[in-house]
């Protein structure tokens, strides 16, 4: 039972006195600022077909790829929003070369988010938890009762779990920092939209004003009846007068 002894002393070691791996030392970690980039553009272009196919290529001549494509038009406007994936390094002259399709910008965000600390604290617990997990597959082979088998694989298993579970955010954390994210939103105004409403919509704006003003006759009929009641009333008096 010595053995199940020196298991429960190493589950209740803390962390900080479990060395890290060598074969994955944090100070590689530490050379390199770890950045999560993201944007938005939204602008005003002469040619939305074409502002879109310009974008397509940039993106792909900078290794990115489309994640969402979106169009919609509505009235006299066509409006594309692109969501676009493309490596962190290329980020900001892919920014500026989409700015340069703009014929009017109507605005422009950037976030940078530094998330070097967590990943390096990252990198430490994966390495503190391997460490441990290689301890526990040692003692695992020392065992010679099922009782302690038993208890051994258990804690394998439960470390096995904090792994997985703290590689998982290591690796959104490195798809982040590698990949940065642009949503790029443009639309083409018509020219009848840039020189004033068209007439398809003044003769709708006339017909609605014209049902407003019905249904306004409608709400107050009874007054009318009253008023047209009383403006006969008022005319015959003032004929008999007359007489």
């Amino acid at each position: 039972m010595g053995q199940i002894s020196e298991l429960e002393e190493m589950v209740m070691t803390p962390a900080s006195k479990i060395a890290p791996s060598k074969e994955d030392p944090v100070s590689q970690v530490e050379d390199l600022r770890k950045i999560i980039k993201d944007g938005n553009i939204r602008f005003e272009t002469t040619d939305a077909r074409e502002t879109k196919i310009r974008l397509l290529e940039l993106v792909a001549a900078h290794e990115g790829y489309i994640s969402k494509d979106y169009a919609n038009t509505f009235g006299d406007i066509t409006e594309y929003t692109i969501t676009v994936r493309i490596p962190a390094t290329g980020f900001d002259q892919i920014v500026e070369k989409i700015t340069a399709l703009a014929k009017r910008i109507e605005s422009q965000h950037v976030n940078s988010l530094d998330v070097t600390e967590e990943f390096i604290d990252i990198n430490s617990r994966i390495n503190t938890k391997k460490s441990l997990e290689n301890r526990y597959k040692e003692l695992l082979q020392q065992s010679t009762t099922v009782e302690e088998i038993l208890k051994i694989e258990k804690e394998i298993g439960s470390l096995r779990s904090e792994i997985e579970s703290i590689e998982g955010r290591l690796n959104y954390l490195q798809n982040q920092t590698s990949m940065s994210t642009l949503v790029v939103e443009f639309h083409e105004k018509s020219a009848s939209s840039r020189f004033g409403p068209s007439i398809g919509g003044a003769l709708r704006n006339g017909w609605n004003n014209l049902l407003s003003f019905l249904l306004w006759l409608l709400n107050i009929w009874p007054f009318i009846i009253i008023a047209v009641i009383t403006t006969i009333a008022t005319l015959r008096i003032r004929k008999r007068k007359s007489k």
